[in-house]
């Protein structure tokens, strides 16, 4: 039995698998030695962890909102390199150099924030779309957005930033209600 526990790693196992051997272990420990003490108090102790673990597996895993508010999150990055995607495509032509130049000032504006949206947290992404979108209000860049004709596309992307916004809010403030002596450590 002593070489199964040594190559034993539970860190392969679900939380799930964790509570079936843990159970049965127990089992198999209070059977070989039901008069020990020392078994019966390490039992005891593994039984009250696993009537724990087995309770905080069993809460609520995820707030409701957080499909819709990942749904938010999908449309507002779609929108945003919908947006760029197409300035990207008016900077590069050559026979239109107006539109060329609004689109490299408007393009500079995004990438300025965009470089690093994919790889941060909802909270820092909305700051830096909203940095975007307040940047994009200003009286130069708004000369350049109806000089291309691209209102709908700004429209859009503050329309899914104020979608995804509205989500975050509700979810932070009807979060799941938890107890906090089924969280797992």
């Amino acid at each position: 039995m002593n070489k199964y526990i040594k190559n034993f790693a539970p860190t392969i196992l679900s939380a799930q698998e964790l509570v079936a051997i843990s159970v049965r272990l127990c089992r198999i420990a209070a059977a070989h030695a039901p008069d020990d003490k020392v078994v019966n108090t390490f039992v005891e102790r593994i039984q009250a962890s696993v009537v724990c673990l087995g309770k905080a597996l069993q809460s609520p895993k995820a707030n409701p909102l957080t499909k819709d508010l990942a749904s938010n999150d999908a449309a507002r990055c779609s929108a945003l390199k919908t947006l760029s995607g197409f300035l990207a495509e008016m900077a590069r032509l050559e026979s239109r150099p107006q539109s060329k130049q609004s689109a490299t000032f408007l393009l500079r504006i995004i990438r300025g924030e965009r470089a690093r949206i994919d790889r941060i947290s909802y909270a820092r992404r909305s700051g830096a779309i909203s940095m975007i979108l307040s940047a994009l209000n200003k009286p130069e860049a708004k000369t350049c957005i109806v000089s291309l004709q691209i209102q709908d596309l700004v429209s859009a992307l503050a329309t899914a930033q104020n979608a995804f916004e509205q989500t975050y809010r509700k979810r932070i403030t009807a979060g799941v209600k938890r107890d906090p002596s089924l969280t797992i450590r």
